[in-house]
């Protein structure tokens, strides 16, 4: 999950790098990444739910 959190960070560091560039290439580039991180780290985060590795104090 550490993957796609970094990933996350940097799709919006991009998005700001294109606002900051005024390029929407740039910025759409960081949407994307970001939206990719998202999804992986939901991905990554089910999984691990259903495996019962997550530590959620519940018992």
């Amino acid at each position: 999950m550490i993957y796609a959190i970094i990933l996350i960070v940097i799709g919006i560091a991009v998005a700001l790098s294109g606002v900051w560039e005024q390029n929407l290439f740039t910025i759409m580039l960081g949407a994307l990444l970001e939206v990719i991180g998202w999804v992986w780290f939901f991905i990554k985060w089910r999984s691990a739910k259903k495996q019962g590795q997550l530590d959620n104090n519940e018992k």
